[in-house]
């Protein structure tokens, strides 16, 4: 991530802070992170909400949690809806490791593009089946 991204990312982070804050929040002590079990049935959408509320409360604190086997880290700074596209990305074999804190906004054409074209040879090669006798 470059500098400017960060700056948007911690003015949005600025502009989501409770009435009354005008600082970044810092991680209490040397806690950095705190891994949360996920509840059987959550949509991936709250828990990542309910992650950046908790990093927004304990001043930083970062939260993770392994949701359908991808590995998700928020921050009071992330951007819930690129984390989620990002999710979803992992899911299809494109992001490999952890998803999250930062996600890029824009991804570049040619990934866009790859990735599409992969989705479409899945697909035509789902429909092309024929079931076994």
């Amino acid at each position: 991530m470059n500098e400017s991204e960060r700056r948007l990312l911690e003015a949005d982070a600025q502009r989501r802070m409770p009435t009354g804050e005008t600082e970044r929040p810092r991680a209490l002590g040397s806690i950095s992170k705190v891994i949360f079990d996920v509840a059987h049935g959550t949509d991936v959408r709250d828990a990542i909400r309910e992650g950046v509320d908790f990093s927004t409360r304990t001043f930083g604190i970062r939260a993770a949690f392994e949701f359908n086997g991808v590995n998700i880290t928020v921050d009071y700074a992330s951007n819930p809806d690129l984390i989620v596209r990002d999710y979803h990305r992992a899911l299809n074999g494109f992001v490999k490791g952890e998803v999250g804190p930062f996600s890029k906004e824009k991804l570049p054409i040619k990934t866009l593009e790859r990735e599409a074209r992969i989705l479409e040879e899945r697909e035509r090669d789902l429909l092309g089946k024929t079931p076994e006798a």
